[in-house]
């Protein structure tokens, strides 16, 4: 029907590499009041190579074929007060910031993969600012955006609208988000094998991107553990 042409519009897409929105320059970012540098940043030292050996017992327990490749942090701001998002990501070290959200208290949340043996570049970054050399960048503005950093549980990944589902005997439709470009293994079939053994149900059908795989699946949430 080439007179309705115009409701069948072929060849319009084309693709682009995608940029980071990056802050405008000369806009100036806040950050909270610290104590001073060594009692702040060594307490992020602390939080972070904590978390790093937390991951590290963990993988130990598994068998070698399903020991993940890294380890995803969590960091944290102070209420009304913004993480410095683009410092968090450092893609030539496969370190890659995988979600970030804002909670009912203004807290910034971000999680971030960390690739085997990385976390230590975190660990500089602090040490840096504890130190404060002349000539070297001391990471201010990036180290006194965070409050702390922890090792990731399931809700650090929530970016939904709402709070967190609380209630750990009520199932709900979850899309899951699979990383591939940092997996070695299949991660779909990684994923569905652990999901049969904790009584998961996943969809048979999933979405595939260049670097990620969307599955439905239906489960409740954990009890969340503060410690």
């Amino acid at each position: 029907m080439p007179q309705f042409r115009h409701l069948f519009p072929e060849n319009t897409a084309k693709t682009e590499r995608y940029i980071f929105a990056k802050e405008a320059r000369g806009a100036e970012f806040k950050v909270p009041p610290r104590d001073d540098r060594p009692t702040h940043g060594g307490r992020l030292i602390q939080e972070t190579e904590s978390a790093a050996q937390l991951a590290q017992q963990a993988a130990r327990q598994l068998p070698a074929e399903r020991r993940p490749k890294g380890m995803v942090l969590e960091f944290l701001s102070d209420p009304r007060f913004k993480l410095k998002l683009q410092s968090l990501e450092i893609r030539r070290s496969g370190i890659e910031l995988c979600s970030s959200r804002v909670d009912e208290r203004g807290v910034m949340h971000a999680a971030v993969f960390v690739p085997e043996g990385k976390a230590g570049l975190f660990v500089r970054k602090f040490e840096a600012y504890v130190e404060q050399v002349a000539g070297k960048r001391d990471n201010r503005e990036f180290v006194e955006s965070i409050t702390a950093v922890r090792q990731a549980a399931l809700e650090a990944f929530w970016t939904d609208a709402g709070e967190f589902p609380q209630n750990p005997d009520e199932r709900h439709d979850w899309e899951v988000w699979l990383r591939e470009r940092t997996n070695p293994h299949d991660a779909s079939r990684q994923f569905r094998d652990a999901a049969a053994t904790a009584g998961i149900t996943v969809s048979p059908r999933e979405i595939r991107f260049p670097e990620r795989r969307v599955l439905l699946v239906r489960a409740s949430a954990p009890t969340r553990n503060e410690s």
